[in-house]
């Protein structure tokens, strides 16, 4: 069962992801959010929902950081960019998994090259 499980669950588009309740006030979006953290980017989803509403890669996340109370991020296109504030006290969680995701997707790029 457990295997069956498994194997289920590895199909989802954010398995692994990391989930982080969030509150936002600088976009379209809906004030109460999901941000996944995942391998393969960041993605914005309304609270309590599976669907990502935006997702960027990490050659899109131009920059982002912590506050005591807050994580921002700038994402986007350079013609298009988006700058979110989201209220957090996980801030530095979630810069240090973008840290540590960032530094292996440049790597994994290097040695393509």
């Amino acid at each position: 069962m457990k295997d069956l499980y498994l194997k289920h669950v590895r199909g989802w588009p954010l398995y692994g992801a990391t989930i982080f309740n969030v509150k936002q006030n600088t976009s379209k979006l809906p004030k109460d959010l999901w941000i996944a953290i995942h391998f393969e980017g960041i993605h914005l989803l309304a609270y309590n929902t599976e669907k990502p509403l935006v997702s960027y890669s990490y050659p899109e996340i131009a920059h982002y950081g912590p506050s005591p109370s807050s994580f921002f991020m700038t994402a986007g296109s350079l013609m298009n960019s988006q700058k979110y504030v989201f209220t957090t006290r996980q801030g530095n969680t979630m810069s240090n998994l973008l840290n540590v995701y960032g530094a292996e997707h440049r790597r994994r790029k290097a040695l393509q090259q």
